[in-house]
């Protein structure tokens, strides 16, 4: 708040048209049987007798209109703990036995509670505050505070959410303001605050019992479109009533809370809410207020906002503005966040539990005779990434928010091992390791370790003999592709799911050859499915349940470091020697926005790579005819699969559809246009 008074005082005349307006509009304003009264301010417990006098009449006006509120309410009061020990107030808590609940304010260390919380001569209140929170702890009446952090005791914060755990505190909601307060320099205070916090937490064996809200497991990701259609906080679901009995949304909103704005008030108690200044608040959601760069940030889940403070900073009045000076304070927040789920993930095996995954990869060639995985034929001549390119790339990756994966040779496990025992490089490589959870991408071997390691099957490579983890990339030559199905059946049975890569895909292809293959496969899954295993082999499922199209993303989502040092789209641009691209002036044409073709084509499960893309074709976003066809054959037979399982009525396969189409190669759909535009239809 910014203009704290004592001229916003109300009456308990206006505090009872309030309960009165409420209860007799339940219906209408409320989808909920339950309400809880939070008393805020100010400081609430100054005006203890109106809320005594308040809740009295709530509970008496409920009893006597019969309203559903009655016996199923709940009391909050927001205090800042100096009047919590008075005699009148633990009367009020006894009167109202197990209703209330209380949070009380304590910022941690005295240090940083006593910047901003003092009394009018100047005195901190920490000792005052430590006294009664400690004394409502033990009464089970308060188990949390919240903690806000701002320019000034940035610097406090470990020690302050420590001190707070040391309290008993075992929960500790905590943030930075949201207003424009901060300095250049103070993401980097914030982030070594957090590191340093977590470092404390895990080498102490905290994170079972102790937490804080600035470590959480949905926090560091690309927010999905659902994610971007919701509000960060209760805006457009609340009701604030201010002295005068004005209706807000949110106490933001008023104009003691405002830098020089007009208040945004939705109604009063007199006249009612208004429906229509009402709408705007249920749709302040991130993807209508966001400019676009938050809506293209790869780390914008959870990347928190007020809508309040939106139109406090906005130079058009409204609420359809987005703050973005806490811009790189969220960033540091994510890194420190990363690190700590990286430890945790490489000494503990804790991951998270956030069903969001990470899009963006950085995948480092350590050696040039790697595993082939995808659209390339690795050197036959070998050259270690030199380790200070690795170096370098893992702090890239770090502070760019990628996920590394290792993409190994037969013996560039041994070499990393060698480099981490290494005077030169041990002590660095090991800490930047510690902050990354690293992927691994290895030619399958009966003695690997699983944890994290993406596997590829080929010719050369045992059939396993144990279940596999995660999914298998199977690496099939155009020129065998009748070994197909057979080889499917005899991996099938130790993974859930297999990618077929396709190598040396050229307009030779047999596509007769591949059709009667998938459709082995087809039967195959199909045998798996009723049975009640789920299975999948990426080209014949995944258009089944995609609901848009796939895309390579290399270079949108995912870069590659190579053993010469320098970055490309993909290992394919590494390995094709011929082919020269700009990695920054050609970025915007890997987009699928950018694909006149594969934008409005639905066979969903096509590999679509940009690099066959440019080698056959000379365009980044142009794929070759033998790509198209190959997709849409796999299409095809999906579409087939689908059918099956819809008419053997297995369940959760009855509201998929694939429709017929009338071609194989979308490029069709063009030629067929400019006829019929020719020929005047």
């Amino acid at each position: 708040m910014v203009g704290k008074n004592n001229e916003h005082r109300m009456t308990f005349e206006t505090a009872k048209r309030i309960v009165d307006y409420f209860i007799d509009n339940r219906d209408i304003l409320f989808t909920t049987d339950y309400v809880i009264l939070d008393f805020i301010g100010g400081e609430p417990l100054l005006e203890l007798e109106l809320i005594d006098k308040i809740v009295d009449y709530f509970r008496l006006t409920a009893y006597k209109k019969k309203s559903k509120w009655f016996g199923r309410f709940r009391i909050s009061i927001q205090s800042n703990g100096i009047l919590v020990g008075t005699e009148e107030f633990q009367k009020f808590l006894r009167k109202n036995n197990n209703l209330v609940s209380v949070g009380i304010t304590i910022d941690g260390t005295k240090e940083k509670h006593d910047m901003q919380r003092v009394f009018p001569n100047g005195e901190g209140s920490h000792s005052i505050v430590e006294k009664n929170y400690k004394m409502f702890l033990q009464r089970g009446l308060t188990s949390d505070t919240k903690v806000t952090f701002g320019h000034e005791d940035l610097k406090y914060l470990k020690e302050s959410i420590i001190f707070l755990w040391n309290m008993g505190i075992k929960n500790v909601p905590a943030n930075i303001v949201h207003e424009d307060v901060w300095k250049e320099g103070d993401d980097i205070i914030y982030e070594e605050q957090l590191t340093a916090l977590a470092d404390y937490i895990i080498d102490n064996n905290l994170w079972k019992e102790y937490n804080t809200s600035l470590f959480f497991d949905q926090l560091g990701f690309k927010a999905g479109e659902d994610a971007m259609m919701r509000a960060s906080c209760g805006t457009g679901s609340m009701y604030c009533v201010d002295a005068n009995g004005d209706i807000y949304n949110c106490v933001r909103f008023m104009d003691y809370s405002l830098n020089g704005k007009p208040s945004k008030k939705i109604g009063d108690i007199y006249n009612g809410v208004n429906e229509d200044r009402k709408r705007p608040l249920k749709t302040l959601y991130p993807q209508y207020i966001s400019e676009q760069k938050c809506i293209d940030c790869r780390v914008n889940m959870n990347c928190p906002y007020c809508s309040g403070n939106n139109y406090d900073s906005s130079d058009t009045n409204s609420m359809f503005y987005r703050v973005v000076s806490a811009c790189e304070m969220h960033k540091a927040r994510v890194r420190a966040n990363n690190y700590f789920w990286a430890r945790l993930y490489n000494e503990y095996s804790i991951s998270r539990v956030a069903k969001y995954k990470n899009e963006y990869f950085m995948y480092f060639i350590l050696a040039s005779d790697c595993v082939n995985f995808c659209n390339f034929q690795s050197a036959s001549i070998k050259e270690f990434m030199k380790p200070k390119d690795l170096l370098k790339g893992l702090e890239y990756a770090f502070q760019n928010f990628y996920q590394p994966v290792f993409v190994h040779s037969n013996d560039s496990q041994q070499w990393l091992e060698d480099l981490l025992h290494s005077e030169q490089y041990g002590e660095a490589l090991t800490c930047e390791l510690k902050r990354h959870i690293i992927r691994h991408m290895l030619k399958y071997q009966k003695t690997e370790k699983q944890q994290n390691v993406l596997f590829v099957i080929d010719d050369s490579t045992d059939v396993p003999d144990k279940c596999l983890q995660n999914p298998v990339i199977l690496n099939i030559e155009a020129s065998s592709i009748e070994n197909l199905a057979e080889r499917i059946k005899q991996i099938l049975p130790y993974t859930s799911r297999i990618n077929i890569n396709i190598l040396n895909l050229d307009n030779s292809f047999d596509l007769q050859s591949y059709e009667e293959q998938l459709k082995v496969i087809s039967d195959i899954l199909l045998a798996y499915l009723e049975k009640g295993e789920h299975k999948e082999v990426r080209q014949l499922t995944d258009r089944i349940f995609a609901k848009k199209m796939n895309n390579c993303f290399a270079g949108e989502k995912n870069i590659t470091l190579a053993p010469d040092g320098k970055f490309y789209f993909c290992p394919a641009f590494y390995f094709g020697q011929n082919i020269d691209v700009d990695l920054e002036k050609a970025k915007k044409l890997t987009l699928l926005s950018k694909a006149p073709i594969c934008d409005h084509c639905d066979a969903y499960q096509c590999n679509r790579c940009i690099y066959k893309n440019y080698a056959g074709t000379g365009e980044l976003n142009t794929p070759t005819k033998i790509q198209c066809l190959t997709a849409h054959l796999e299409r095809k037979v999906s579409a087939e699969l689908l059918k099956k399982l819809q008419e053997k009525n297995l369940v959760g396969y009855r509201d998929f559809r694939i429709p017929y189409l009338y071609f194989d190669d979308p490029i069709d759909q063009f030629d067929k246009r400019i006829m019929m535009e020719r020929r005047g239809y």
